[in-house]
């Protein structure tokens, strides 16, 4: 009797039955591409979108429209907000499995290595070849104006390392332990954080980030008065000795405000500081550090901007990034534009173009990477790419959507590698199960940054999650 106390006591399922509890709504979840097509439709409260992870009671929050308000949403489409019913995110088990050949890229002027075909897979482990992965995500606390909530995503990665070698090892993608006040938390653990909206990943905090352990301080959505919305986030983490610089500190600090449906906004800085052999950064150079005026050599700092602007009575949606280095060095910007309900189809156009020096620096080496992961765009330094995707509402419980791209990395290198790519993808959701299936095709030249080395690389993916409870 007593263990089984215990065990409620800690994941806090007790009080999470009778309310709406603050939990951290994980980046490959479909909320958030069901809020996109639901905005579409007017069939939203205005939200912050920017400042990512969303909580699961302010997201659930965003569904419930003011009485007498009109929705244009279809049956079918309203039905999957199904999954926000419940009082507490769901909790499930779940399968990844992927086959993929020489996929494993390192990008130049920056520790920190890619897998193109599928990059954005929230830091899970990866090999070149046939990779299994056994996974569990597990979220609960309490509610209330004072209370908690835990989370933690875990599993077992198999590998077949070339089709020759097994591998395996267990990992933890995300943990957290949060409390919070009313609208004011503060965590510690390793999650994701993200900045902005994009489809194939932002210029700083994509989904080809690992999970960062840090110290977060955050503000989930207030409202100012005629300023609208408002959120803040600040937190802390630390390198590991795995880079150039060990021990390096790292330092987010972001806001985002909405002042009316139409439109969004907010900046993201980043800094990286401190480390074995770097100048010990003094008070005077801490807090000149917001301004970007320290002393030279005290930190590696980027600043971004974001917007998102809905147009036509939210029939489209214009969003643009942009990312600065010292505010001298070429700046690296992304452009989308989503039109989520063209009949039966929704299309995404996105551009992107980062700076030769974007995510690079001097002293610390390892540029923005953690955990030999990007902090940044995928695509890395000196790179551009053009991506389409199209859609397919179905009236039904199949998603289909395809999309074609061409990226470019390293431009500033010998051997530029180019990719034309082509991929097709399929979800299938039921009450309990959900099932999604993606294969891609790369024609690839200069592969690995190999001059006249031409290559064909093909990938599957497959990703099959049953919710708990």
């Amino acid at each position: 009797m007593f263990r089984h106390l215990l065990v409620y006591f800690f994941f806090g399922l007790a009080p999470s039955l009778y309310a709406v509890t603050p939990v951290l709504v994980p980046a490959d979840s479909e909320i958030y591409p069901l809020f996109d097509r639901l905005d579409s439709y007017q069939c939203l409260r205005q939200t912050l979108r920017l400042l990512k992870p969303q909580t699961y009671a302010d997201l659930r929050r965003g569904i419930f429209l003011p009485e007498g308000t009109e929705c244009r949403a279809p049956v079918h489409l309203l039905q999957r907000t199904r999954v926000l019913e419940p009082a507490s995110l769901a909790n499930t088990v779940g399968v990844r499995a992927f086959l993929s050949r020489l996929d494993l890229l390192s990008l130049p002027g920056m520790g920190a290595v890619v897998s193109p075909t599928f990059p954005l897979r929230d830091g899970r482990p990866t090999v070149d070849g046939a990779n299994l992965l056994l996974e569990a995500a597990i979220a609960a606390g309490g509610a209330g104006s004072l209370g908690f909530s835990v989370g933690a995503t875990a599993g077992y990665a198999g590998g077949w390392v070339g089709y020759d070698a097994l591998v395996g090892n267990v990992y933890l993608n995300q943990a957290y332990i949060k409390v919070h006040y009313e609208k004011l938390e503060l965590l510690y653990g390793r999650i994701q954080p993200g900045f902005g909206d994009a489809r194939h990943g932002t210029l700083l905090f994509s989904r080809a980030t690992h999970p960062i352990s840090m110290f977060r301080l955050s503000l989930r959505p207030v409202t100012l008065g005629d300023l609208g919305l408002f959120g803040f986030d600040v937190w802390w983490g630390q390198q590991d000795n795995e880079t150039a610089v060990d021990y390096s500190h790292l330092l987010g600090l972001a806001f985002a405000l909405r002042p009316t449906h139409w439109l969004e906004f907010g900046v993201q800085q980043l800094h990286q500081f401190g480390g074995i052999g770097a100048p010990v950064m003094d008070l005077s150079n801490f807090f000149r550090l917001f301004f970007y005026a320290t002393d030279p050599g005290y930190s590696d700092s980027v600043f971004a901007f974001h917007m998102n602007l809905w147009l036509f009575e939210h029939y489209a949606k214009l969003y643009t990034q942009w990312l600065v280095r010292d505010f001298q060095q070429e700046s690296s910007f992304l452009v989308g534009l989503a039109l989520p309900r063209v009949g039966m189809l929704g299309f995404n156009l996105e551009y992107v173009q980062t700076g030769k020096q974007a995510y690079s620096h001097s002293f610390w080496t390892q540029g923005l990477s953690y955990k030999r992961t990007p902090l940044g765009h995928p695509l890395g330094n000196g790179a551009r790419g053009f991506y389409a995707d199209v859609d397919i509402d179905t009236r039904s419980e199949w998603e289909p959507s395809i999309g074609v791209r061409y990226e470019e990395r390293a431009r500033n290198v010998a051997a530029p590698e180019t990719r034309y790519g082509a991929g097709a993808a399929l979800r299938r959701k039921w009450d309990r199960y959900d099932v999604q299936l993606a294969v891609h095709y790369d024609r690839v030249s200069n592969h690995l940054f190999t001059p006249n080395l031409n290559d064909d690389v093909f990938t599957a993916f497959l990703v099959g999650k049953y919710i708990l409870f």
